[in-house]
């Protein structure tokens, strides 16, 4: 008697179950802009993404805990940061479950007083009576607030939970920097016609905090995109080749693509970034020792030019970058100036207001 069995392959598998899907999802792409066609896309997305989580969630928070990317389309426009943590945190409490040589609680002393933070956060919440989402239909908000706390603190448990190997640190730190580059997301939809599906994925704060129409202009624009994209150039240049690197006479392109990093972060018109870029850029100078080298003398003439050329030239640049530069001792038109000052004393206006109610919200939190 023959004994006949059914036999299916890995490869019918896959497309007996490929074939149902693309057929539903290719009949709610016909109405693209439902809500539903939305739902379901992100559904099937995400569970033909759980196999590349699984593997890759680590080297993917790395990337995306300074990618400025937000899904506009999901309830509260999410960062793509809170939904890799919440979801690599709970593939490595699966890892440990099964692998009893992964540790999950990894460095006691700061695992500690994140957990006592939570806790914190958990009174908190309670005591003020929670808080609802208002992306969701709630008349209150403040649950994206508990979400980024919580999300925050799991950021430490996933990182933690898996080494780095030292071979590979160099990558993992430049691509943590170069993620910031998804800045261009929100500018690119400015710029070229018929990107604006990016849109769904960039943060609409990223666009501009004034008006838009003048970044080419006269006027004094401040665009937040630029400061990501600024220090992502600057500081992947610096942690990948340092100062000596950059200043390789062999390797002009380096120092080119530097300068082109701090003039974006110029042009954005916040001094923070001029002032973060400069003070990182000569600790990892002294750092580097090189203030014992030839390469101090050649600092130092680099410094004197650039003084020299902003004292003879600040008044001529755009009124963003002289915005940028108002901190230091030289003349800039007197709308970047007011316009700098006004916002340093809008910030300690704010400051006052706040520090009164410190008493009131020190050990009941708002």
């Amino acid at each position: 008697m023959a004994n006949h069995t059914f036999a299916v392959s890995r490869n019918q598998v896959i497309l007996g179950v490929c074939l149902p899907l693309a057929v539903l999802v290719g009949y709610f792409l016909a109405d693209p802009l439902d809500s539903a066609t939305w739902a379901l896309l992100v559904m099937v997305f995400t569970v033909l993404s759980i196999p590349i989580l699984m593997k890759w969630y680590h080297p993917l928070l790395v990337f995306s805990v300074n990618a400025t990317i937000a899904f506009a389309f999901l309830p509260g426009s999410l960062p793509l940061w809170v939904l890799v943590a919440c979801g690599g945190f709970l593939f490595a409490a699966l890892n440990r479950s099964v692998d009893t040589g992964r540790a999950l609680f990894v460095g006691r002393e700061v695992a500690w007083s994140l957990a006592a933070l939570a806790a914190v956060v958990a009174v908190t919440f309670l005591l003020t009576g929670g808080a609802g989402a208002r992306a969701l239909g709630s008349q209150t908000y403040g649950a994206k607030r508990y979400l980024f706390v919580v999300a925050g603190i799991l950021i430490y448990f996933v990182l933690a939970s898996q080494p780095v190997p030292a071979e590979r640190a160099r990558l993992y730190a430049t691509m943590f920097f170069l993620s910031g580059l998804t800045g261009m997301l929100s500018l690119l939809p400015r710029w070229i016609r018929g990107l604006n599906f990016m849109e769904l994925i960039s943060p609409t704060e990223m666009i501009a905090t004034t008006g838009w129409e003048d970044f080419f202009g006269p006027g004094i624009t401040r665009i937040s995109a630029l400061c990501n994209i600024s220090v992502a150039i600057c500081l992947s240049l610096l942690v990948r080749h340092g100062i000596r690197g950059l200043l390789d006479p062999t390797k002009p392109w380096r120092a080119v693509l530097f300068l082109l990093g701090f003039g974006a972060g110029a042009y954005s018109g916040f001094r923070s970034v001029v002032g973060f870029v400069v003070l990182v850029t000569l600790l990892t100078f002294f750092l580097e020792g090189l203030h014992r080298t030839k390469y101090a003398l050649v600092g130092l003439g680099m410094a004197l030019a650039t003084a020299v050329g902003l004292l003879m030239f600040s008044t001529k640049l755009p009124l963003s970058v002289q915005r940028a530069i108002s901190f230091l001792p030289i003349e800039v038109h007197p709308a970047a100036q007011g316009d700098a000052r006004g916002s340093w004393e809008w910030r300690l206006e704010m400051w006052r207001v706040d520090s009164q109610e410190v008493p009131r919200y020190l050990f009941k939190g708002k």
